[in-house]
C-alpha cells in the first residue's frame, strides 16, 4: 500500500507545513503523514468544516471532525495499515499506522520525539476510536522512457473519479512517477488517466513523453490549453468586474 515510515522528518520536507505554530505536534504529523501517502486531508484544517467544532489541533476532537471518505472506527475495531488512532486527553493525541501492528508519532512540538511503537505497548492514554481511509491510493511507479508518464511536484494535487473538475475528489497524488494512460481535454486542463476511475490535471506535474512520442503534437495541445485557461481567467476576471458595478449601482456609487 505505502512504505512504512520509520525515520523522522528532514527539515522543510514535503508536504508538511514549516511554517506554522504546531510543528512537530501529534496532529501536524498525522494530518500530512496522510497527504505523504496520497490520502486526502482526515479532518477540517481550519476546525470549522461541516461538523463546526474542533480543530485539527485538538486531537481528540478529530473523530467528530472527519472529512469525507474518512470513516470512524469504534473500539471493537482493529486498525490496520493507514488508519488513525485517535486518543483522549486534554488535548487528546493521535498516531498513524505504518503497519498493521506499528504506529509513527511526534509529540509536544519536540523535533526529537520522532517515534514507532506497537500498538500494544501505548497505555497513558485511552484510545476514543479509529479513523479509516477506505480508497485505493495510487503508488507512484519507476521511471519508464518508453511509455508517456507525468511527474508530480505537489503533493496537494487532487485525483479525481473522472477527468473534470466536477469529477468526486479520491485521495491526492505521492511524489514520483505515473504512468499515462489516457488523456483528455476539460475545463482548461490536461487530464491524466493514471488508474481506472483516476485523473489527475496539468497542474504542478511535468509530462515525460515517451522516446517515441510526436513532440510537435503534444507541445500544440499544451499551448492550446493555456490559451483555454487564458480565457478562462479572462472570463473570471470580467465577470467579477460586472459583479463589483453591480454592487457600486446598488448602493448608489459609481465605479
Amino acid at each position: 500500500m505505502f512504505t512504512p515510515r520509520t525515520t523522522p522528518l528532514i527539515e522543510g520536507e514535503l508536504p508538511w507545513k514549516w511554517e506554522i505554530d504546531s510543528v512537530y505536534q501529534c496532529t501536524w504529523w498525522v494530518y500530512y503523514r496522510c497527504l505523504s501517502v496520497g490520502f486526502s486531508p482526515p479532518c477540517w484544517y481550519d476546525g470549522y468544516g461541516d461538523s463546526g467544532i474542533g480543530s485539527y489541533t485538538n486531537a481528540k476532537e478529530w473523530i467528530k471532525n472527519i472529512r469525507d471518505p474518512w470513516q470512524a472506527k469504534g473500539l471493537d475495531y482493529t486498525p490496520v495499515a493507514g488508519d488513525i488512532i485517535v486518543y483522549d486527553g486534554e488535548y487528546g493525541h493521535v498516531q498513524f499506522m505504518e503497519t498493521n501492528t506499528m504506529y509513527s508519532e511526534y509529540s509536544s512540538g519536540n523535533p526529537n520525539s520522532f517515534k514507532n511503537g506497537k500498538v500494544s505497548d501505548y497505555y497513558n492514554k485511552s484510545i476514543l476510536g479509529y479513523l479509516h481511509f477506505p480508497l485505493n491510493v495510487l503508488e507512484p511507479v519507476e521511471r519508464n522512457t518508453n511509455v508517456n508518464q507525468i511527474q508530480t511536484t505537489d503533493p496537494e494535487l487532487r485525483i479525481r473519479t473522472k477527468p473534470s473538475l466536477d469529477g468526486d475528489v479520491v485521495g491526492y497524488v505521492q511524489l514520483g512517477y505515473y504512468n499515462v494512460l489516457d488523456s483528455k481535454d476539460a475545463d482548461g486542463y490536461i487530464w491524466y488517466k493514471l488508474a481506472k476511475d483516476r485523473w489527475c490535471a496539468n497542474i504542478s506535474t511535468i509530462y515525460l513523453p515517451s522516446d517515441d512520442a510526436d513532440i510537435i503534437k503534444e507541445i500544440e495541445r499544451y499551448f492550446n490549453t493555456m490559451k483555454e485557461q487564458v480565457n478562462i481567467l479572462n472570463k473570471q476576471n470580467n465577470d467579477l468586474k460586472n459583479d463589483m458595478k453591480t454592487i457600486y449601482d446598488i448602493s448608489g456609487k459609481n465605479i
